[in-house]
């Protein structure tokens, strides 16, 4: 898989490259003017750049989500769905791939 990262003045854009599809969402991240993110999904069967199939998700206001899931869990209204044992557990995972990176092969994820 390859993951391209492209950033313009006013957006910023990534392209999964998989063995025999393609995944280049448009709007993937928050941003200032809440907007449908579209991601356009291309396999063995799509034509040059037209992919195969579209998928529209509707544009919510990313920013608001936070704060309102936030002030819930501070008013103990809702329960951490994301544990900071989670995150940790990802930043091995993301050190391991980086250590890969530089050595050329398979790195344990260590604790």
């Amino acid at each position: 898989m390859t993951i391209t990262i492209r950033r313009s003045q006013n957006y910023i854009h990534y392209f999964n490259l998989l063995q025999i599809s393609s995944i280049p969402p448009i709007f993937p991240f928050a941003h200032s003017t809440p907007s449908s993110c579209r991601l356009f999904i291309g396999d063995d069967k799509s034509t040059g750049t037209r992919p195969g199939r579209e998928i529209t998700l509707p544009a919510v206001n990313q920013y608001t989500l936070q704060g309102e899931r936030f002030s819930r869990l501070v008013r103990g209204e809702q329960e951490t769905s994301f544990p900071l044992e989670t995150a940790l557990a990802s930043m091995h995972v993301i050190d391991a791939l980086f250590r890969s990176e530089r050595s050329g092969g398979w790195e344990p994820v260590r604790p």
